[in-house]
């Protein structure tokens, strides 16, 4: 967890915002989880055909789910392409949450915390979860695209 605290900080530091709550993970886990919320649909803009690096990656065009561990290899993959991959890299972390944050699991947000929790690295507890567990069921049902900014989780379904 110290990595993590160092992390936090230099983002903090960084941007000057505060963190209030990280979630981690080793590949191992990332693909654990991926795979728990059934594989994340991405749209790979053009055919990969990577080998190289003991990665060997072969994606067609065009929208896919992928399991955890195409999905880790994806974004390894995109690693390798610099800036360019970096900005595909950012696409593919909204499609995750996307993913996770969907209709089908408005009703299943305990569950998934509790998962998470016992999963990945965190710092987020069951209080903060509960706190928050009106606005994520909110975000899951009207998704990323319908967020504004608002002073509550009351204020989200006006």
């Amino acid at each position: 967890k110290t990595g993590d605290a160092e992390f936090v900080n230099a983002v903090e530091a960084t941007f000057g915002s505060e963190i209030d709550g990280y979630i981690s993970s080793d590949a191992t886990d990332f693909r654990t989880m991926i795979n728990y919320f059934g594989g994340i649909e991405i749209t790979v803009p053009e055919q990969v055909e990577y080998r190289n690096d003991g990665l060997t990656l072969i994606l067609v065009k065009g929208k896919q789910t992928l399991k955890g561990d195409s999905l880790f290899k994806y974004l390894s993959y995109l690693d390798t392409l610099g800036s360019r991959g970096n900005a595909s890299q950012a696409l593919v972390m909204g499609d995750i949450l996307k993913g996770v944050f969907k209709p089908s699991r408005t009703n299943k947000t305990d569950s998934a915390f509790a998962k998470i929790s016992n999963t990945l690295n965190t710092d987020i507890t069951i209080v903060d979860f509960s706190s928050a567990e009106k606005a994520i069921k909110i975000l899951c049902e009207y998704g990323f695209e319908a967020i504004s900014t608002v002073d509550s989780p009351e204020d989200m379904e006006k």
